[in-house]
């Protein structure tokens, strides 16, 4: 992390030095015929230089920021976060029911199966026409487990990797096979800040 953040302050410092030389050279300044050939480029910059010293600047603080939040979570684990998680619906629930209960526990994502063997979305429910609800169970249109779910025990920076990846951006927090708890990027983002 620490060596993140000092290869985005030397891109910073790079980018401060297009931007002055392109504003320089746009602005008019002059170049001392005797200076070293790199001064003479940068001090005749344009507004290209500009533009990629804005850009090149952008980007190192980004990573600057990303790895100063990344080491704010080093050693914390996805239990000291985790929010409530809804009952998991059985895997054999027929969608039609799977709605019923969905609205009695309102939540953007479900678990499925105890052990877990899914989580289940709205938007799956919704991408199946309304007359095979009946014919149609929760593990038909469940997400793979794999993919929507962490270890209780995982450490905070995995969480950032994985969310991003999520389906709805969240994860379903497991121990022992079974559902603990729910991770958002609302509840990450409170630590990153």
């Amino acid at each position: 992390h620490a060596a993140t953040r000092w290869e985005a302050r030397v891109g910073q410092v790079f980018a401060a030095i297009l931007i002055a030389g392109g504003l320089w050279g746009v602005l008019g300044g002059s170049v001392p015929a005797d200076a070293p050939l790199v001064a003479r480029v940068i001090l005749r910059g344009d507004l290209w230089q500009i533009l990629i010293g804005f850009f090149l600047f952008r980007g190192a603080s980004e990573a600057y920021a990303s790895a100063a939040a990344r080491e704010r979570l080093t050693g914390r684990t996805v239990r000291e976060l985790m929010g409530s998680v809804p009952p998991a619906l059985p895997s054999d629930l027929a969608l039609d029911e799977a709605l019923v209960r969905v609205q009695e526990r309102p939540s953007l994502l479900w678990p499925v199966g105890a052990p877990i063997v899914g989580g289940l979305t709205l938007a799956q429910i919704d991408g199946v026409p309304e007359h095979l609800w009946h014919a149609t169970s929760v593990i038909d249109v469940a997400h793979a487990a794999d993919r929507v779910t962490i270890s209780a025990d995982a450490g905070l920076d995995v969480v950032l990797e994985r969310l991003s990846a999520a389906p709805g951006g969240m994860l379903i927090v497991v121990e022992g096979g079974r559902a603990v708890g729910l991770v958002t990027p609302s509840l990450v983002a409170g630590l990153t800040l």
